[in-house]
């Protein structure tokens, strides 16, 4: 069985050659040309890297080398004590799942008494039902008389209430008229955000760096665009 590692110290990918350069002469280049963007100064490393003779690329290529054996010797530490990690975890998850089944096996034989505690209960519940059934039907035929007393006490009620109506009427000589006020609006108010972030911008830059240098490697790239992120102005990550 494989075992899958897992680790937040990961070693990183090792550089290339094209990326040891570009991190060498990125800032003496920003020192010349203050006024060029990110972008320009990339294209500017790109081209000069692909035009640089092989004799001055060996240094940046033993550089690479020299990282990569490095990556390589920290890649096996690190599998070494994920592997490590992961065991504990292991005997640690064993210890747990006995302890849940314990645990279990006690909650198994406390909803059995509780079944049967309710199980009395619905008995009881069942009794008790009956007795209010009874009582209900009593208080529906109470009912019944209160509603037709009701309706007695409404009819004199609108006889009264017709004749304090015509009463008002004769004793009023004007009319009064009254006006609504005028409806509220609300206004409304609708503000639109849009987010710029790390991965909308990455794959803009992406593409256009793919079709701009087809050689570089795509871990290259990404390298690339991390770097001018975090170049970029606050201003400049929400346009």
């Amino acid at each position: 069985m494989k075992i899958k590692l897992q680790s937040n110290k990961k070693p990183k990918q090792p550089k290339t050659a094209y990326l040891f350069y570009y991190f060498e002469k990125k800032i003496q280049i920003k020192k010349i040309y203050p006024y060029k963007t990110n972008q320009e100064i990339q294209k500017l490393i790109g081209q000069e890297f692909k035009n640089l003779p092989e004799s001055k690329k060996k240094k940046y290529f033993k550089l690479a080398e020299k990282d990569k054996k490095s990556y390589v010797i920290r890649m096996k530490k690190w599998e070494k004590k994920a592997k490590k990690n992961n065991e504990n975890k292991e005997n640690n998850k064993n210890t747990e799942k006995e302890k849940n089944e314990s645990k279990n096996e006690e909650e198994k034989k406390n909803n059995e008494n509780e079944n049967n505690q309710n199980e009395k209960n619905e008995n009881k519940n069942e009794e008790e039902k009956k007795n209010n059934e009874n009582e209900n039907n009593q208080n529906e035929n109470n009912e019944n008389i209160k509603d037709e007393e009701k309706n007695n006490n409404e009819k004199e009620n609108n006889e009264k209430e017709n004749n304090e109506n015509i009463k008002e009427c004769n004793d009023n000589k004007s009319n009064q008229n009254f006006s609504a006020p005028n409806p509220v609006k609300k206004d409304k108010n609708s503000l639109s955000n849009e987010d710029y972030n790390f991965v909308s911008y990455s794959k803009f830059r992406r593409n256009i760096l793919s079709k701009t240098f087809p050689l570089i490697s795509q871990s290259d790239i990404t390298e690339i665009i991390k770097d001018e992120w975090e170049h970029l102005s606050e201003n400049e990550r929400k346009k």
